[in-house]
C-alpha cells in the first residue's frame, strides 16, 4: 500500500512539474512578445507621422477630440478588417460621431466602391498615398488608431497587433471611457 502511495506522489509531483515548465514557457514567449512589440511600438512612435486633417477638419465635432483609424492597401486585409470589427463593436454603444477612418488609397472608382462597402456606417475619408507620411515597420507602413484634437494634434497613439487583439480591446476600452465619455 505505501508503494502505492509513493508512486502515485511521485505521478502527480512529474505531473505538477510538467504543468509548472509548461506555464513558465509560456510566460517566457509571452513577455518575449511583449518586449518586441514594446520596441516595435517605440520605433513607430519615433518616426514622423504626416496626415493631411484639412481634408476631414470640418468633420471633426468641435471643441471635441477624436478617434481616428488610418491604414493602407498595403497591409493585410484580414488585419484591417479585424480592428474596424473591434471599432463598431466598441462603438455600437457610443456613437461613431466621434470615429474618423482614414484608408489610404490611390483614387479609384473600384476602391471607393471597396470602400463604401467595407465602411459602411462608418465616416471615412480617403486620403492619397502621396499626401500622408506613416510610420514604416520593416518596410511596410503599419496602420494605427490615435486621438485627433480639434486643433489637429495627434496623441495617444496604438498600433494594433494581429496576434493580440487584447491589446486592441483594452486600447479602445480605454480611450471610450477616459476620452469620449
Amino acid at each position: 500500500m505505501m508503494i502505492f502511495s509513493n508512486l502515485l506522489l511521485a505521478f502527480k509531483l512529474i505531473r505538477s512539474y510538467d504543468h509548472y515548465y509548461n506555464e513558465k514557457e509560456a510566460n517566457v514567449m509571452l513577455r518575449e512578445a511583449n518586449n518586441e512589440l514594446f520596441v516595435r511600438d517605440l520605433d513607430l512612435l519615433s518616426q514622423d507621422v504626416e496626415i493631411p486633417v484639412s481634408i476631414f477638419k470640418k468633420d471633426i465635432p468641435a471643441n471635441s477630440s477624436c478617434l481616428i483609424f488610418i491604414y493602407s492597401g498595403e497591409e493585410c486585409d484580414k488585419c484591417i478588417f479585424e480592428d474596424i470589427s473591434i471599432l463598431k463593436e466598441k462603438f455600437a454603444r457610443l456613437g461613431t460621431n466621434n470615429l474618423i477612418i482614414l484608408p489610404v488609397f490611390e483614387d479609384s472608382r473600384n476602391i471607393e466602391i471597396q470602400l463604401n462597402a467595407n465602411l459602411d456606417g462608418l465616416k471615412y475619408f480617403r486620403l492619397d498615398p502621396n499626401s500622408v507620411k506613416l510610420p514604416t515597420y520593416e518596410g511596410s507602413t503599419v496602420r494605427f488608431f490615435a486621438i485627433l484634437s480639434p486643433t489637429g494634434k495627434i496623441r495617444l497613439t496604438f498600433f494594433p497587433d494581429i496576434v493580440d487583439r487584447k491589446r486592441t480591446r483594452a486600447y479602445l476600452d480605454f480611450v471610450i471611457e477616459n476620452i469620449f465619455e
